[in-house]
C-alpha cells in the first residue's frame, strides 16, 4: 500500500526495496485488459547488502518532510531512542529523557501513539522487543494508540515473565526511580501506574524466588499518614515512595515513626478539656448526617488526644502537624490534636480538622478514597446545617461558648 501510494501520489517513477542479495522494483505500467495502469514489479539479484533499504525519487517536498519525520517511528540504527538505554534485557529497554522531551513506546520496532498523542510518552522511552501475548496486548493492524491500562498490563506481564530474573527486576526498577515517589491522582505520570502494577505482581508467586531489596537508608514506603508528616519527611531528606515498595523490603512511614499512638500524651488543662467536650458535642449534633452513612456511633464518639508538636520527641517529624488520625484496618479510633492548635484556632477550623481526621478511615491524604470520603462528609454536614434550624442554632451556641473560653 505504501509503494502504491508513492507511485500514484508521491511523484515516484519507480520504488526499489532491497535486502541481502535481492532487489524488487515496483512500477505502474499499462494493463492488458484496460487503459488503466497496474502495479508491476521485477525481482533482481544484487550484490549482498548488510541490512535493507527503500529507494525512490520524488520532487514532492512535503512527502520528503513527512518521510523524514516518520523514520523515527521505527527502530533504526539512527534512532537515538534506542541508544544508551538505562536498562535493557532480552525483552525490554528503558531510556529516561530530559524533562519535557518527547519519548515513546515501541513494540517490535514500531512506535505507538499514547492516549492519541502522535509523539507518545513524555520524558521516557520504552521499547519492547517482541509482541506481548494477545491476552496482554492485542492491537489490530490499524490501532496505533495505547493507554494507561495497556501499560499496566505490560507491567503485569513483565513482573510475571520467568525471563525477568530478580536482578533484571531490580535494574528495571532502578531505571525508573524518577517514578518511585508517592503522588496524588492529579500529578501522576503514566509510568507511575506502570510502577504500581509492576510492584503489585513482582512477588506474585509463593516460591523461594521472592524479591527482597536493601534500599538506601532514607527511602521509606508510604503508609497511612497525614500530608504534614509526608512533607516533614521530605524536608528531612527522606524519599517517600509508593506504598507497594514495602512488599520488596522498604520500611514504611509507620516502621520509621512508630504507631500514631506513640506521641507523648499531654494532659489537657481546664480550657482544653472544655474545648474537647464542645468538639464532641458538635459531632453529636451532626450525627444525623454522619451516623451510619459515614461513621459508626463509636467512631463519632471519638477519642481525642492532645500532643505537643514542639516537644523533643515530636518536633523532628511533626513540627507542622496540627492533627493526626488514628485508624486500624479502615476503622477510625480517634485522633491526636496539637495543644497549641487547639488553643489558638477557631471552633470552625478545629471542627473541620476533626471531620478531616475521622475521614482518614478511608485512606491517606494521597488516596482518592479519602478525598471522596471527606468531600461527601462535608457535603452532608453543610446540607444538615442549611436545612436543620435546630442544628444550626446549636452550632452557633457552641461557637459562642468556644469564643468565650480564655
Amino acid at each position: 500500500m505504501a509503494t502504491l501510494k508513492l507511485l500514484k501520489d508521491g511523484g515516484a517513477q519507480d520504488v526499489k526495496i532491497a535486502s541481502d542479495n535481492w532487489k524488487v522494483t515496483y512500477r505502474l505500467t499499462e494493463g492488458n485488459l484496460s487503459d488503466k495502469r497496474v502495479l508491476s514489479y521485477s525481482l533482481d539479484k544484487t550484490d549482498k547488502y548488510n541490512g535493507n533499504y527503500i529507494e525512490f525519487e520524488t520532487s514532492d517536498k512535503e512527502l520528503l518532510t513527512s518521510l523524514r519525520s516518520s523514520l523515527n517511528r521505527f527502530y533504526s540504527s539512527g534512532n537515538t531512542h534506542f541508544k544508551c538505554p538505562d536498562f535493557e534485557n532480552e525483552i525490554i529497554g528503558i531510556k529516561n529523557l530530559p524533562k519535557g522531551e518527547k519519548g515513546g513506546i515501541y513494540i517490535a520496532g514500531q512506535r505507538f501513539e499514547f492516549d492519541g498523542k502522535y509523539d507518545g510518552l513524555d520524558d521516557i522511552v520504552i521499547f519492547i522487543k517482541e509482541k506481548p501475548p494477545v491476552d496482554v496486548l492485542d492491537p489490530s493492524r490499524d490501532r496505533t494508540s495505547l493507554n494507561t491500562s495497556n501499560l499496566e498490563e505490560i507491567a503485569k506481564w513483565l513482573a510475571r515473565d520467568e525471563r525477568m530474573s530478580n536482578d533484571d527486576k531490580v535494574k528495571l526498577l532502578k531505571s525508573l526511580e524518577n517514578y518511585w515517589d508517592v503522588k496524588d491522582y492529579f500529578s501522576k505520570h503514566p509510568m507511575d501506574d506502570f510502577i504500581e502494577r509492576f510492584l503489585g505482581y513482582t512477588n506474585w508467586s509463593s516460591d523461594k524466588s521472592q524479591l527482597h531489596i536493601k534500599f538506601p537508608e532514607k527511602y521509606v514506603a508510604y503508609s497511612n499518614a497525614s500530608q504534614d508528616v509526608v512533607i516533614d519527611l521530605k524536608m528531612n531528606g527522606y524519599k517517600v515512595c509508593k506504598e507497594d515498595f514495602s512488599k520488596l523490603g522498604m520500611p514504611t512511614i509507620r516502621d520509621l515513626l512508630g504507631d500514631a499512638r506513640a506521641h507523648d500524651v499531654v494532659i489537657p488543662n481546664d480550657i482544653q478539656k472544655k474545648k474537647i467536650l464542645i468538639l464532641k458535642e458538635a459531632l453529636n449534633i451532626l450525627s444525623p448526617s454522619l451516623k451510619d452513612k459515614h461513621f459508626t456511633a463509636d467512631e463519632l464518639d471519638t477519642k481525642i488526644y492532645l500532643f505537643d508538636r514542639t516537644s523533643a520527641k515530636d518536633s523532628k517529624m511533626y513540627s507542622d502537624c496540627n492533627a493526626e488520625a488514628i485508624t486500624d484496618k479502615g476503622v477510625s479510633k480517634g485522633f491526636w490534636i496539637d495543644k497549641s492548635y487547639l488553643d489558638k484556632s477557631s471552633f470552625s477550623d478545629v471542627l473541620e480538622t476533626a471531620l478531616h481526621e475521622l475521614s482518614h478511615k478511608a485512606g491517606g491524604d494521597e488516596s482518592a478514597e479519602f478525598s471522596y470520603k471527606l468531600t461527601n462528609v462535608n457535603e452532608d454536614v453543610i446540607g444538615q446545617l442549611i436545612n436543620d434550624i435546630y442544628a444550626r442554632h446549636e452550632m452557633q451556641a457552641l461557637n459562642n461558648i468556644w469564643n468565650s473560653l480564655v
